[in-house]
């Protein structure tokens, strides 16, 4: 049986989970997402990646909601089991394919961009400048273009370009 999760499969995904279970982010403190399209048909992919990430969604509830084009888009507040906050919005068609993730810990951010292909984190040091207060630095992480190839098989096999017959 395969559950069309694939975000969960995408090495910028497994590259922050790994910095999670390393603990140098220290605890999250909130969220923000915003993906295109409607809850059921893309917002269902962000909760799947806190359910990988975090373990689970404990709590969703719609701020504003409405039903268009049979999903249904609108904010969410979304509680994970471990009693931290963010926000999911579900834009509706809005032209162009989009996900974005906000994560803000105590010891720095992480961002997933470009359709969640590409991480960024951000470690809190102390700050050269104010003396008692501390900015973020990014840190260099490498991309891979092994996700690249396993989208393009995966939208292959989708789009019936391939025959896949069960057979890997």
């Amino acid at each position: 049986v395969i559950v069309n999760y694939p975000m969960r499969f995408n090495q910028a995904h497994r590259e922050l989970k790994k910095w999670l279970s390393e603990g140098v982010m220290g605890e999250l403190v909130t969220f923000q997402v915003q993906r295109d399209k409607g809850l059921l048909q893309n917002g269902c992919h962000a909760v799947d990646l806190f359910y990988f990430l975090f373990g689970g969604v404990e709590e969703l509830r719609a701020f504003e909601w409405k039903i268009r084009e049979g999903d249904v888009i609108g904010t969410f507040e979304g509680q994970l089991n471990t009693s931290v906050k963010g926000h999911i919005r579900c834009l509706g068609n809005i032209g162009y394919s989009l996900f974005d993730m906000d994560l803000l810990f105590q010891n720095g951010r992480a961002e997933l961009r470009d359709l969640g292909q590409n991480l960024k984190l951000a470690l809190g040091k102390d700050s050269e400048v104010y003396h008692g207060f501390r900015t973020l630095e990014e840190i260099d992480i490498p991309s891979s273009s092994t996700d690249r190839m396993f989208y393009e098989l995966y939208d292959a096999v989708a789009n019936g370009s391939i025959d896949y017959r069960g057979n890997l």
